[in-house]
């Protein structure tokens, strides 16, 4: 583990730094609480909408924003917001994780790995708006982990 140094790091600093975002401010973004109401009103059987008197009208900001808390309405009335605040837990990892294998494949020695993946770990923006329900975070990973696997395999360590 002494060699992965700067993704241990910054993956427990990025975690800890999010959990206590979340634990003291519980915030919610307005644009989370919009597609929480769609997911809620789903799991209802009222259909993907906000306000169901208004008609099937798309009020969220993508498929990633309202499916995952519509999973977590699935399973328990109230758990939408958790749901995607917990995804975007796992997400920041992920983003770490992958941004570390980059750093990797491409040659950046230890320190210079450091200051990459501890900047997304306290990434302020990404600690907001994952933190206050909205699917930014989860996005960055898929980015991260699709630039990794688009990366040729000659980039490798010398």
């Amino acid at each position: 583990m002494r060699r992965h140094w700067p993704l241990a790091g910054a993956v427990g600093l990025g975690e800890s730094v999010r959990i206590v975002f979340w634990a003291v401010t519980g915030r919610g973004y307005e644009d989370a609480l919009i597609t929480l109401t769609h997911a809620e009103n789903a799991a209802r059987g009222l259909g993907f909408v906000h306000h169901p008197q208004e008609g099937h009208v798309q009020g969220f900001t993508s498929a990633l924003s309202a499916l995952i808390p519509l999973a977590g309405e699935l399973v328990h009335h109230g758990a939408g917001m958790a749901t995607i605040k917990t995804v975007s837990l796992a997400a920041a990892a992920a983003t770490i994780v992958y941004a570390y294998l980059i750093a990797r494949r491409i040659g950046l020695a230890a320190w210079p790995t450091f200051f990459v993946v501890g900047y997304l770990a306290l990434d302020y923006n990404q600690i907001i708006y994952a933190m206050g329900g909205m699917e930014t975070q989860i996005a960055v990973a898929i980015l991260l982990a699709g630039g990794y696997g688009l990366l040729p395999k000659c980039l490798l360590k010398r």
